[in-house]
């Protein structure tokens, strides 16, 4: 029941619209950092850098899916590892402005959701991009 609920959510957008999308909404999120750092001079804090690296990894793995041919089983892990990425992004924009005191609890559970996210995607994706091509060429 539940994995054909995840199976209609993950293909009722065509999927490579999706992954291109979310590529680039990742890269605009960038963009409007560096904006924000070099236009308005204001500096980052030490976790917005690393969430920019973060973000820039994900647009290459958004870019990747958008060409893999994930199976069912790698689309349920996508599907999780997108939905931790929406949890970590609500822990760490809306957790502190709703509950200003349980701002380090909201970094703490970003910072790991991210993780297992980005740790389900390269599960997902480093044998495929490990593999030779199928025809033969390099590259």
């Amino acid at each position: 029941q539940v994995c054909g609920f995840i199976a209609t959510i993950m293909s009722t957008p065509p999927r490579r619209p999706a992954y291109l999308l979310g590529a680039a909404v990742c890269a605009g999120l960038m963009g409007w950092a560096l904006w924000l750092q070099y236009g308005l001079q204001l500096e980052p804090c030490p976790l917005c850098v690393i969430q920019r690296y973060t973000y820039v990894a994900l647009v290459a793995v958004f870019f990747a899916a958008a060409w893999a041919r994930p199976g069912r089983a790698q689309r349920v892990l996508l599907t999780v590892a997108a939905l931790l990425v929406a949890v970590a992004a609500i822990a760490r924009v809306l957790l502190p402005l709703v509950a200003p005191a349980h701002t380090a609890d909201g970094l703490v559970l970003a910072a790991a959701a991210w993780a297992v996210a980005f740790a389900l995607y390269l599960w997902v994706f480093t044998p495929w991009l490990l593999s030779s091509r199928l025809d033969g060429k390099d590259g």
